[in-house]
Order: C-alpha cells, then sequence, then structure tokens
C-alpha cells in the first residue's frame, strides 16, 4: 500500500460548478480550462486535516463556496499571504484574488503564496487517478515559476516521488531541462535526480558538479570558459563511462550510503511520516567523486596549454598583475 494512502479521503472531486464560478454582482471568474478538473472546491470540508499545537489545518487548496469573498479592481493593494497559507484562513479579499489567480495560474505576476496553494491541491491529486495531469501541471508551474528556489524544491521533490512510485521517469527529464531549475537543487538532490533519470552528464553538469567534490581550479573556467568547455566535451567523449552517474555507481548499495533529508510532500494535511524522507547521498560515492575531479582536471591543463599557446603567439594579451603595496610610514 502506498505510504500516501490516508493522505486522500476520496477519489473524486464533486464538482458544484462547471468552468466559472459565480460571484456577488454579477462578477463571475472564468477558470483557466486546463485545470478545471483538478480543483478542490465544494459547499463544505471533506478532505482531511490535521491538529499541530492545537491549530487546525485543513485541506490548504480547497475552495469552500460558501466563505466570505471581498472583490477589488486593485489587486495588486491586497496584503501578502502569510507562510503556509490555507483558502480557509485568508481574508475575503485575498480569496477573490485566488479565485482571479486561477483564471490563469500560469501568470508570473501574482505573489508565490497563490501557486502554493494550486500547488498543494496539485499534490493531493498527485494520489488520485488523475496524477498525470496533476504532475503535467506542476512541471508547467515550475516553467514559470523557476527563479523561487522555495517553490522549485519542493515542487521537484513532489515529482520526484511520484516519478519513483510510478516508476516513470520521463517526468524528470522534463524538469532538468527547464531553465533555473537544476541550478536551484542542492547538490546531493540534484545528483539524485540525474541518476533516476539515467542522464547522460554534459559539460555544464559536470562543470556543476565539480565545485561539490572539491575541484577549486577555477581561473580558466572563469576567465576561459567557452575554451574550457569545449575542451571538457573532448575529453567526455574520451570517457564515456565516465559521464554517466549510473555506470559509475555500478551494482553498489548506495542504500547504505549516508543519507540527506528532503519533503516527499509539501502539503501539511499529509501524514508526517509520509511527508518526511531520505535519500542516499550519491555524492560520497568515490567513483562518482574521482571522475568528476579527473575530468575537470585534463579539461583545465587543456585549457591552461592552450591558453599558453594563444599568449606566445599573440593572440591572447598577457595579463598585467599588479600589486597594492602596503604603504611604510
Amino acid at each position: 500500500m502506498n505510504e500516501l494512502s490516508n493522505y486522500i479521503e476520496i477519489s473524486k472531486v464533486e464538482k458544484s460548478f462547471n468552468s466559472s464560478f459565480d460571484l456577488m454582482n454579477g462578477s463571475r471568474i472564468i477558470f483557466h480550462p486546463d485545470i478545471i478538473d483538478y480543483l478542490w472546491i465544494g459547499t463544505e470540508e471533506k478532505y482531511k486535516y490535521i491538529y499541530i499545537d492545537d491549530i487546525i489545518f485543513s485541506e490548504p487548496s480547497f475552495i469552500n463556496i460558501n466563505l466570505p469573498i471581498e472583490i477589488t479592481n486593485d489587486l495588486n493593494s491586497v496584503e501578502k499571504l502569510d507562510y503556509y497559507p490555507n483558502y480557509a484562513n485568508l481574508t475575503p479579499i485575498q480569496r477573490y484574488k485566488y479565485l482571479k489567480y486561477l483564471e490563469n495560474p500560469f501568470n508570473s505576476n501574482f505573489e508565490i503564496g497563490y501557486t502554493f496553494i494550486f500547488f498543494y491541491g496539485l499534490e493531493r491529486f498527485m494520489y488520485t487517478e488523475n496524477y498525470a495531469g496533476a504532475l503535467s501541471l506542476v512541471i508547467r508551474l515550475l516553467e514559470i515559476y523557476n527563479e523561487n528556489h522555495s517553490f522549485v524544491s519542493y515542487a521537484v521533490e513532489s515529482i520526484l516521488f511520484k516519478a519513483i512510485e510510478i516508476n516513470d521517469y520521463s517526468y524528470l527529464n522534463r524538469i532538468l531541462v527547464i531553465e533555473n531549475v537544476v541550478n536551484s537543487l542542492f547538490p546531493s538532490l540534484r545528483t539524485y535526480i540525474y541518476y533516476k533519470a539515467n542522464k547522460e552528464l554534459s559539460a555544464d553538469d559536470i562543470i556543476l558538479l565539480s565545485k561539490d567534490v572539491g575541484w577549486k581550479k577555477k581561473t580558466y573556467l572563469n576567465e576561459y570558459r567557452d575554451l574550457f568547455v569545449k575542451n571538457l566535451e573532448i575529453v567526455k567523449n574520451e570517457y564515456e563511462s565516465a559521464v554517466s552517474i549510473n555506470s559509475l555507481i555500478g551494482n553498489r548499495q548506495i542504500e547504505n550510503l549516508p543519507s540527506f533529508n528532503v519533503c516527499r510532500i509539501a502539503n501539511i494535511t499529509a501524514d508526517y511520516n509520509a511527508r518526511a524522507a531520505k535519500l542516499p547521498n550519491l555524492l560520497l560515492v568515490n567513483a562518482l567523486k574521482d571522475n568528476v575531479f579527473n575530468l575537470m582536471e585534463k579539461a583545465h591543463i587543456m585549457t591552461k596549454n592552450e591558453v599558453a599557446k594563444l599568449r606566445k603567439n599573440g593572440k591572447i594579451n598577457q595579463k598585467i598583475i599588479t600589486v597594492k603595496f602596503k604603504e611604510i610610514n
């Protein structure tokens, strides 16, 4: 049985709406057509809630249509959301802004808290029969909100664990090509995703990993990056087995490696034991560390020698090193 089986209490949404939501004074919210089937909405709370320090946390994305809403023509003046926003705990005017957000949740003009409310509901959908559509929507949100490190981390971890559960790592390959996402992940998580996605390391991947394995010679990389990358590609092609984490890990029992903490699901109404998880830290595998280090070292030496020849031939100016001497009184 899935560890999150207790998280979902119903298998389908009982809709009390079609594609729009009527408000007072004839106003109407028209939900984005791609999200209609991924909203938790109704007349009363039917979804799991928990108590933490005597505070009730109900499904944060559930839209109770009986809660008051205050319409405004100035969404920019609405007060900021608190951490861990919950639709039920929003002010009436914040609820209106969230409903307006749902007209186009792929609009980055809204603060990230509204995306989190929607995301929490998508996480719940990941554990229903509609999981594929929910996963695709989270990936679309990542494409828009890829500069928010907190959202990137939670979204990627949710996708990772669902991909593991259904044994379909195509979702990981989709997130690895989104700009800023890979760079935003902390090294051990990024490496584990490379491993699960069976990704062949690119020159940029190797450079990104290099600082995590102790390679520190950055001068030629920083000052002649294009030349360095070209040489790294040459070295990489000579050692094909060295650019696949899966090949480097081999048959090692990675479960025995020291682990790092991750969050399987961000929605706080999921059981804590299901939310918290650990993954093996692949950066502690010597074969991986040594190969990344050696690839960078070879590219460094090639670049250093090539720069020396270019300088000798007058194609690169010799750098003038200035030293600031301490004044002597």
